[in-house]
């Protein structure tokens, strides 16, 4: 965008913009350059930000795998590696220090201008103290993740989010939630379901809460779940669902339940993923609209196939629940490819976003690097 559009969205003085715009360049995070003169006066400089100018590394902690990225300032994310970890045999501060060895290499290969780590698990964490209280999919309970990755990464700003409430917020800014005032996003992974709603208060202020969607009973003479409860909705639409219902048979990944319905289902299969999943699956979803009352419906991960397979289905049996009578909500997939890691990305690039001259100016001064007029060359 252009300085001027800058300092209007920022609501701030002329002079204010300038001296935050002339510190943002001397640390390299963006970039100015004049667009082509049009005869109509002085052109404001156009503001972009650089790529290289800083990145933060994104975690997604799963039951057997982990997935580690680089997200870079201006959006891309890069360098995805899937690291094999069998997380729930493991004593979970050993699993931790495990992931952080990981962690630790990216940060290295990332260099000075890394800026944070943000790290997603499938499970309830108190954002406050960074403890994760109960993660069944990893049987995790009471785990200080946080405190144990910055002891591992030392002096690196970490961030650890429950992987729903991640992906609903990369989902609410950049994705299938834009537009939306409350968002309820569900999302089925390999083992287990989560969910998040996300929007505004009446005072425009955040109000973002991670679900425990997975187990919201939608029959109670259904299968055991691993919380003790019988008849979880996530018993009827994770992962091990799905392969279920696609008689895929056992060691089926996600991977491969997206393959077969990209190859296309045929009438048995449609049958089979109508009465196991789609069915139980609307029960619980009336529920929790009912109860939270979103405008719109986000679903990812596995459940992303639903509409586009179910998509009637789904718009009928939603319009049967109270606030769809008042109101119409939608339904529809996810658009962010890794939400879950852009959503952790996001949430570790918050440091920087509060105080880039903190976040990043010690971190290059250290590393004996120029930052002046936005140069990013090594002293000599």
């Amino acid at each position: 965008m252009s300085r001027a559009e800058a300092t209007a969205r920022a609501a701030v003085s002329r002079s204010a913009a300038g001296t935050a715009v002339e510190e943002l360049l001397r640390l390299g995070l963006i970039r100015a350059d004049l667009p082509l003169a049009n005869g109509r006066g002085r052109p404001s400089s156009m503001l972009t930000l650089r790529a290289d100018g800083a990145a933060v590394v994104a975690c997604e902690v799963g039951t057997h795998e982990t997935v580690i990225a680089t997200h870079h300032l201006d959006g891309t994310l890069d360098d995805r590696k899937i690291v094999a970890l069998d997380v729930p045999s493991m004593a979970p501060e050993e699993s931790v220090v495990a992931v952080a060895a990981h962690l630790r290499q990216r940060v290295e290969t990332v260099g000075p201008r890394c800026v944070g780590v943000g790290v997603s698990i499938p499970g309830m964490i108190n954002r406050a103290t960074g403890v994760a209280t109960l993660v069944l999919p990893l049987n995790w309970r009471n785990v200080h993740v946080r405190d144990i990755l910055e002891r591992e990464l030392q002096d690196m700003y970490v961030t650890v989010g429950q992987d729903a409430l991640l992906a609903a917020l990369a989902e609410f800014h950049l994705g299938a939630g834009a537009s939306a005032d409350r968002m309820l996003l569900l999302i089925a992974e390999a083992v287990g379901l989560g969910g998040a709603i996300v929007g505004l208060s009446s005072g425009q202020q955040p109000a973002n809460h991670s679900l425990q969607a997975g187990h919201v009973i939608v029959d109670p003479r259904g299968p055991r779940c691993v919380c003790g409860a019988a008849g979880c909705l996530e018993m009827y639409a994770d992962g091990r669902a799905f392969v279920r219902a696609l008689g895929l048979g056992r060691g089926a990944t996600p991977a491969d339940v997206s393959a077969a319905v990209a190859a296309g289902l045929d009438d048995n299969a449609l049958r089979a993923l109508t009465k196991e999943i789609v069915v139980p699956f609307t029960t619980g979803l009336v529920s929790l609209v009912n109860a939270l009352g979103p405008d719109r419906v986000v679903l990812a991960g596995l459940l992303a196939e639903l509409p586009r397979l179910a998509g009637v289905r789904l718009e009928e049996v939603l319009a049967q629940s109270v606030v769809a009578t008042a109101e119409r909500v939608s339904v529809v997939p996810a658009e962010l490819d890794d939400g879950v890691l852009r959503g952790a990305a996001y949430d570790a690039f918050s440091s920087l976003f509060r105080d880039p001259s903190a976040a990043i100016g010690a971190r290059l001064t250290e590393a004996g690097t120029a930052v002046a007029g936005g140069r990013m060359d090594k002293e000599v």
